[in-house]
């Protein structure tokens, strides 16, 4: 028998009203059903499916033909409805010495599932370490503040670049960190106003909201979905105190714009460096060791997520906060932990907000490949622009994401369209997952309602329009182009 036809054994129910063939997916049929068809034969012809195919004579008997490369083929006689026979994916395949009674079922394999990230996927790239580090944790009985955390800790801030990596619950907690430590200092007071983008997560706004400072939204570039630098300017007034910056998809925000505005504003300079693990700055070189500067290093501090789907994610909730500044390491280390200064003494309301060794342990494997996850991502990216028509790209990717490798890992790929319900619909229905960021901007958010009556309209724009597609290192080639099809295939039928 041919190596591509496969004989699989159906079950049979007998009933004292008949015999019933059941063809289960998953279990006799060893695929999910994507669609069922029966029919009588009329012609011999040569079918070719994109998926596997099972084939059952209900009724009467046929030849199933299989065609090899060369023309040649290898033949199988179907007549016995409890027998089907499997076909692989692009084989093609005749039927013949059918009758007129003769009936076929056809059983389609469904079009397999593109997830937006698969988490299981990238997380078995790293099983045999991870493992080990968690068995490490366990075995050493320790689970708070111990050797995995002063690990990462020392690290990640070498890896960044930064006197100072302080490991914590979250990529929120990290923010509300920084800011608490900057008022315990005295360089910020309730009030303050802290400049930031509109088009943000909404984690940035609760942030600065929940410890009594007065966020000041500035709306975003079409180009870069960032900060419109050009615009900050104008926002500053006495109160205004910092400028937190977010580096948005992965994309680097900060611009020498900005860094000179903060200086000839003394404006405090922080970072949501929470989608940019593992950016750079062009230009901008590393004091200590001469190699571009990361993000996380840029600014005064810098928040760090290291929530499952990051480029460095851990198996649960993580965060960490980065920087220079001695005073302000040490207050936040504090802070972390209750205000802790000793057992049972407390300087400041702190929080508790302590990363768990076993996440520490986790992040310490994959902080061993640090660029790995964003290279294949940024190649993936650059397929989509090659791939996808010219129009396509021109009309629906900012233009200036993917000019530098470097400034750009990818957390998210953007796709901005007016028709972007209806081609997520699209996806949605030949099984392709996809993720919006962000439907509802924060000036829009219920819990703000003094800000709902606030305009910035390149930010709702984004929000409604954006759709991120999937692109990170689980994503197949096949899959990949199987999307860009899509998508090709879509606004061509509809126009862009």
């Amino acid at each position: 028998m041919n190596k591509k036809i496969d004989i699989i054994k159906l079950q049979k129910i007998y009933d004292p009203r008949g015999t019933l063939v059941v063809a289960e997916e998953n279990t006799h049929v060893p695929f999910e059903i994507g669609n069922t068809e029966w029919f009588s034969p009329k012609y011999t012809v040569i079918t070719q499916n994109q998926r596997e195919t099972m084939l059952v004579a209900l009724a009467g008997h046929f030849t199933l033909r299989v065609i090899e490369q060369d023309g040649t083929g290898a033949e199988t006689l179907l007549d016995n409805p409890n027998e089907g026979a499997l076909i692989t994916a692009d084989c093609p395949y005749q039927l013949t010495d059918f009758t007129e009674e003769t009936v076929v079922l056809r059983l389609t394999a469904a079009e397999k599932e593109i997830k937006y990230l698969d988490l299981k996927a990238i997380n078995d790239q790293y099983q045999p370490e991870i493992n080990n580090a968690i068995a490490q944790v366990l075995d050493s009985g320790w689970y708070l503040h111990g050797k995995a955390l002063k690990q990462f800790e020392e690290e990640y801030a070498a890896f960044i670049g930064s006197e100072y990596s302080i490991g914590c619950g979250c990529g929120l907690d990290a923010l509300k960190l920084i800011l608490i430590g900057e008022m315990e200092l005295g360089r910020l007071q309730k009030g303050d106003e802290i400049l930031v983008p509109a088009n943000t997560y909404y984690a940035t706004i609760l942030a600065i909201t929940s410890v009594g400072l007065k966020p000041v939204l500035i709306d975003a570039r079409l180009d870069t979905l960032q900060i419109d630098e050009r615009l900050i300017e104008q926002h500053i007034t006495p109160q205004t105190k910092a400028l937190l910056t977010v580096h948005l998809y992965g994309k680097l925000s900060v611009t020498p714009l900005m860094q000179e505005l903060c200086r000839k504003h003394h404006l405090l300079l922080f970072e949501d460096n929470a989608q940019a693990f593992a950016c750079q700055m062009l230009g901008e070189k590393n004091e200590v060791n001469g190699e571009s500067i990361h993000t996380g290093n840029i600014g005064d501090a810098a928040a760090h997520s290291f929530y499952p789907g990051k480029n460095l994610g851990a198996l649960g909730d993580a965060g960490a906060i980065t920087t220079n500044d001695r005073k302000l390491a040490e207050v936040i280390t504090s802070l972390r932990d209750y205000g802790r200064v000793s057992k049972y003494e407390y300087n400041y309301q702190g929080l508790n907000s302590r990363m768990e060794e076993l996440q520490a342990a986790v992040l310490c494997v994959k902080l061993k490949n640090p660029y790995g996850e964003a290279k294949d991502r940024f190649q993936k990216a650059q397929y989509y622009l090659s791939k996808l028509d010219k129009k396509i790209v021109e009309h629906c990717i900012p233009q200036e994401l993917y000019k530098e490798e470097s400034e750009n890992v990818v957390h998210v790929f953007p796709f901005l369209t007016e028709k972007r319900d209806e081609l997520r619909d699209y996806l949605s229905e030949h099984r392709v997952q996809t993720v919006c960021h962000y439907p509802i901007p924060p000036h829009q958010q219920p819990c703000y309602p003094e800000w709902n009556h606030l305009s910035f309209p390149v930010t709702e724009r984004i929000a409604q329009q954006e759709i991120s597609l999937p692109c990170n290192s689980t994503l197949k080639q096949e899959e990949l182009d199987r999307i860009i099809n899509l998508i090709n295939h879509f606004f061509e039928e509809r126009g862009i």
